[in-house]
């Protein structure tokens, strides 16, 4: 009979003590989930931050355009060169590489010897390729203001020309092919083209948008 009493109360012993540590281990858990919701939260919240910094531009292409004219006068001689130039950059990003067209008229003046030159010429490029350079930190660093930047590079672009030149009462015509490097420059929406022509420097003046 003592060996059933103790038996039963064994048991009941140990069931109470399951009980207690069933009650225990869920209390521990309920306890560890919002620590881990929390961590997983954060873990989000980083992720979500990190995402800004790495949006996608505003922007999918870039575009430049300039349509400006120059003179430039040098012993008793005008020359004045109309430009058409319009390039894009196929991503969101006003730096990497612009390809594109340009058109110039240009038109000289002057007196050689006893008679008045006169020579006028259209040029049609073949190849217009220029590189703007990512500044130091970039477009990629979301506390810089793209518009803030100034962007720099240098590019390449050859072109056909024929026109007619006279002197006096002798006139003829004239075609030649001619490459020339360049440099640009961008600040905010404003486009600085610097190149030499036979020698005389231009500066050429454009914008630069954005295209969604």
């Amino acid at each position: 009979m003592r060996r059933s009493i103790c038996s039963s109360k064994f048991l009941r012993t140990a069931m109470i003590l399951i009980a207690l540590l069933v009650l225990l281990g869920a209390i521990g858990c309920s306890k560890e989930s919002p620590g881990s919701d929390s961590a997983g939260n954060s873990g989000s919240s980083a992720g979500t931050a990190s995402g800004e910094k790495q949006a996608s531009p505003k922007y999918t292409s870039w575009v430049v355009s300039i349509v400006d004219d120059q003179e430039f006068s040098e012993g008793g001689m005008t020359y004045t060169i109309a430009l058409n130039l319009q390039a894009t950059n196929p991503t969101g990003y006003r730096w990497g590489t612009y390809t594109g067209t340009a058109t110039a008229k240009t038109t000289t003046t002057g007196t050689v010897g006893k008679g008045t030159l006169t020579a006028e010429a259209i040029a049609n490029s073949t190849q217009l390729e220029f590189t703007l350079a990512d500044p130091e930190g970039g477009e990629a660093v979301a506390s810089l203001n793209p518009e803030e930047l100034t962007y720099t590079g240098t590019g390449t672009i050859t072109m056909q020309a024929a026109g007619t030149a006279s002197v006096g009462a002798a006139s003829g015509g004239f075609a030649n092919n001619s490459s020339q490097p360049f440099t640009i420059t961008v600040t905010g929406d404003k486009v600085t083209m610097g190149i030499t022509i036979d020698g005389k420097p231009f500066m050429f003046d454009g914008t630069i948008s954005g295209r969604e």
